[in-house]
């Protein structure tokens, strides 16, 4: 069997023992606006550093409209 690409079981063993690991993409609400045109209640897919406290977003700015 081969992993399915999904990140939710490496992100409670980066917290469990406390790696520190950044990923690319984690979906987490808005909170502290880390995307600064959207709403706090907002989830976003944005990079982010886990580790024994929890999921931290690294502030990526406002997003781009198309």
């Amino acid at each position: 069997m081969s992993p399915s690409g999904e990140l939710a079981i490496p992100s409670f063993v980066d917290i469990e023992f406390d790696l520190k690991q950044k990923e690319i993409a984690v979906n987490v609400p808005n909170k502290g606006l880390a995307v600064s045109n959207l709403p706090e209640d907002a989830i976003v897919e944005i990079p982010a550093q886990v580790d024994k406290d929890g999921i931290h977003p690294f502030p990526v700015g406002p997003c781009r409209r198309r």
